[in-house]
């Protein structure tokens, strides 16, 4: 979990805004057959990273891990990331509103994570318990030219 931890931290502070989870499950991985940055309608990726937000709120992080990218497999266990979005996400209660604000393409590599192309979808959530939180859902383009879920931080 720390590896994984660290890691999507590094992502977020050198992209400033990291961290994504995407999938070819239904409920939220974008797909393009090409890996154009280019071509990448930034819409479809605010309703994918709106989609695994969504995903997150009815508990679905496993199935958002089963579909993720091969590079989030790599860096983090199943159990390890359902643990660590349910200890974050349980003690804030139900979201009360969620807001899209920006989607950020980067093309990384070093500083601990896999090179390639990362876009990030961020949104900020109301909850019941009465804070307002920035949710980060990280996409990957994978070598197959399929956007996979990459990752998800709430901060």
């Amino acid at each position: 979990m720390t590896r994984f931890l660290i890691m999507m931290l590094s992502m977020f502070m050198l992209a400033g805004t990291v961290m994504a989870q995407s999938q070819p499950i239904k409920p939220a991985a974008p797909t393009q057959s090409a890996p154009s940055q280019s071509t990448i309608e930034p819409n479809v990726l605010r309703d994918a990273g709106l989609r695994v937000a969504r995903a997150v709120d009815a508990g679905k992080e496993m199935d958002l891990w089963d579909g993720s990218s091969p590079v989030m497999k790599k860096a983090v266990k199943r159990e390890e990331f359902v643990s660590s979005v349910r200890n974050t996400r349980n003690p804030l209660g139900p979201v009360v509103s969620r807001s899209w604000v920006s989607i950020d393409l980067q093309q990384m590599s070093g500083q601990g994570f896999p090179p390639g192309q990362y876009a990030t979808a961020r949104s900020v959530a109301s909850f019941a318990a009465g804070r307002s939180l920035t949710e980060i859902v990280t996409f990957r383009l994978d070598e197959d030219g399929t956007w996979r879920f990459a990752g998800y931080v709430i901060r």
